[in-house]
């Protein structure tokens, strides 16, 4: 199952260096709907995620990303955690998302 969640994600989506912050949260849905395919792949839905995990640089479009994660869950919602750091293992990644799913 890991292997096909590899071959579904994108390597360009945290690929948002320089970029205008309406680039970035177009991008950033473009995540979330890469999550999701690999989720589709799987058998499962944005409803079995039990955490998910965000790490963002800059800190303060925080919000902004929240609001579009909110646009695909419903309540109850995963666990989540939103950390703000001052640089991610991919160069130039604005933002890093780890979501674990049960089936």
């Amino acid at each position: 199952m890991l292997e096909r969640l590899r071959q579904q994600s994108n390597p360009e989506a945290s690929a948002f260096r320089g970029q205008a912050l309406i680039r970035f949260l177009g991008k950033q849905e473009r995540a979330i709907l890469n999550i999701k395919a690999c989720l589709e792949a799987c058998g499962l839905t944005f409803d079995n995620i039990l955490t998910r995990r965000i790490y963002i640089i800059p800190m303060e479009d925080f919000r902004k990303v929240i609001a579009i994660w909110d646009k695909y869950f419903d309540e109850p919602y995963p666990v989540s955690t939103l950390i703000g750091v001052t640089s991610l293992a991919k160069e130039g990644a604005l933002v890093e998302i780890e979501v674990v799913a049960e089936q």
